[in-house]
């Protein structure tokens, strides 16, 4: 079959692709909706990062339900827009056609060959390939260097829920149809498979071996009624250990190491505790906060497992409160509660890489914006806050040193950590963007979109 011209979007419909688009003015941005631009001093950037004395929002905490009903309605519009522009645009493109655009002057290479929206995207952690994961029930691993298709995993039907890299960059585990799947990342060849009683919510691949949770929601009595977190043998899929539990599974540490699982105790109250997967014992149980909480809203555990961040909302017959805190996961002991005038529309928590900072990400005051907010992880102090468009991920570079934010117009931002400068805006997107992740150096990034594409991002 003869191969078509390579274009990207832009060339098809005849623009300029707007790579590396710089900051607009700040006196062409919007005013937030919160009030006036901050006056920020010089150097500490543009003026959507507020100080962290700045007065804060009085708006009183609540949790609204119809507000991120209308969020997922209005993404849900988007993925069908971009998914026919995407049928329109690739056709019934071939498994095993090279589908990559490459500038000349390499600063962004385009990944095309999946026929619907791409909702993973990541890079091996030696850096030499990239694996994508879509709708479309495929997984292709790229080259990272020149964007080369690799190797085509899965057929159409099938559904991926994630896909990610062992440790030695030579393996993928995947999701699929609900089962674990260990696969060669060069053949595309099953080495294993894990098939789990339970719905797979996270897994985590070594060299060594697998730790797989999975629970079965029974939506009548909204409760757990199953919870499997299983460490399994990587090369022979045999079972080593397994923790089997009527609690909501809330996070599982990096290494596959640590899970917090959340439950009730016969009075209602919650207890939330910290197992060890190896040996299926408890680590610890967290210091209580709030009485009356059955999971997390959202959980995160730092990268070395030292410490768990947690968003959860306690409903009494009286009143309800939404907290983010900090423990300490070795000992349970509450280490910081944040003071977030926005914690009800806390819809996520991550760690940066050195477990000292916590980024909360929070719906604004209208539907279609977010706030993004730096914490001290100890001492809970507010560092600094970003308002812009509705912000669809975000992630740390491996150092720290900058943050990449995927917002509702299909850009990308890079920002200092420190001062809270706006470095860059990178454009080319024509859907939500759905991941981030940078290259284990941090000089590229790469993100994963609606509109059928991914792409890498040469950073500089």
């Amino acid at each position: 079959m003869n191969e078509p011209p390579v274009m990207n979007w832009w060339e098809r419909i005849g623009r300029d692709e707007p790579v590396w688009a710089p900051a607009p003015p700040w006196s062409t941005l919007a005013e937030p909706p919160n009030g006036p631009l901050q006056d920020i001093p010089a150097g500490r950037g543009g003026p959507n990062w507020d100080r962290p004395d700045s007065a804060a929002d009085d708006r009183k905490p609540r949790r609204s339900r119809v507000r991120r009903a209308l969020v997922v309605a209005a993404a849900v519009a988007v993925g069908i827009g971009a998914t026919l522009a995407v049928q329109a645009l690739i056709g019934d493109d071939e498994p095993g056609r090279a589908a990559s655009s490459v500038p000349a002057d390499g600063s962004v290479i385009e990944l095309r060959g999946h026929l619907d929206s791409v909702h993973t995207a990541a890079f091996s952690p030696d850096g030499s390939l990239a694996l994508t994961a879509a709708a479309d029930g495929r997984i292709i691993v790229w080259d990272a260097q020149n964007g080369d298709r690799l190797t085509t995993i899965g057929e159409t039907g099938d559904y991926v829920a994630t896909a990610r890299f062992d440790s030695t960059s030579s393996r993928i585990l995947a999701v699929v149809n609900g089962d674990v799947a260990i696969i060669d990342a060069e053949t595309g060849e099953d080495e294993a498979s894990i098939s789990e009683s339970a719905d797979v919510t996270s897994a985590v691949l070594t060299d060594r071996d697998a730790a797989v949770v999975g629970y079965t929601f029974d939506p009548d009595s909204y409760a757990s009624v199953e919870t499997a977190v299983t460490r399994w043998d990587a090369a022979t899929g045999d079972e080593l250990s397994t923790i089997d539990e009527g609690a909501f599974p809330e996070a599982l540490s990096a290494d596959g190491e640590l899970v917090a699982l959340s439950t009730s105790d016969d009075e209602g109250s919650t207890i939330t505790e910290i197992w060890n997967v190896a040996d299926a014992s408890v680590q610890s149980t967290l210091d209580v906060v709030q009485e009356f909480v059955y999971y997390a809203d959202g959980a995160a555990f730092s990268d070395d497992g030292n410490r768990i961040a947690r968003v959860t909302s306690e409903y009494t017959e009286e009143s309800f409160e939404a907290l983010t805190s900090v423990w300490d996961a070795a000992t349970g002991d509450l280490l910081a509660t944040l003071d977030d005038p926005a914690a009800s529309d806390v819809v996520s928590v991550v760690f940066d890489h050195s477990g000292d900072i916590v980024m909360t990400t929070a719906f604004g005051s209208d539907f279609f914006t977010s706030t993004l907010t730096l914490w001290n992880a100890e001492s809970g102090e507010r560092i600094r806050t970003i308002t812009r468009e509705a912000v669809g991920g975000a992630a740390f570079s491996p150092d720290n040193s900058v943050i990449a934010v995927a917002t509702a117009d299909s850009t990308i931002t890079i920002w200092d950590t420190e001062s809270g400068d706006e470095v860059a805006v990178l454009a080319g997107h024509i859907g939500a963007i759905n991941s981030i992740d940078f290259s284990p150096n941090g000089r590229r990034l790469v993100t994963a979109s609606n509109d059928g594409t991914a792409r890498i991002w040469d950073l500089g």
